[in-house]
């Protein structure tokens, strides 16, 4: 018996899939996540005692750096310009309002970035 569906093969996919940092600015912010966790890292190995609770630190350290480069990969695009809506704000009718575009889900974790 198998339990998946298009939509579980697609999400599988989606998450053990490779997704490159597409601007500099990105892969700046990766960059800048690395490089504090492993000062961090670094400081640990240096004044903590060897055993099961460094090793535990150090773990929670790299858990710590996949998290925040989550948190990278998934925030959202900068918004494309846009084409003018053609409606002079002014003449749009009382308690009327522009409503931005729903957010897309997050390629990555699928919720919605923040």
């Amino acid at each position: 018996m198998s339990y998946h569906d298009l939509r579980s093969t697609a999400n599988v996919e989606q998450r053990f899939s490779y997704h490159p940092a597409t601007t500099p600015e990105r892969q700046a912010q990766h960059q800048a996540v690395r490089d504090a966790c492993k000062r961090l890292a670094h400081a640990l190995d240096r004044i903590v005692p060897p055993g099961r609770h460094k090793a535990l630190a150090l773990t929670a350290v790299e858990e710590s750096m996949h998290w925040a480069n989550a948190a990278v990969a998934c925030q959202a695009e900068p918004a494309p310009e846009r084409e003018p809506l053609g409606v002079d704000p002014d003449e749009l009718a009382e308690g009327a309002e522009l409503v931005e575009a729903t957010p897309t889900l997050c390629t990555w974790c699928r919720r919605r970035p923040t």
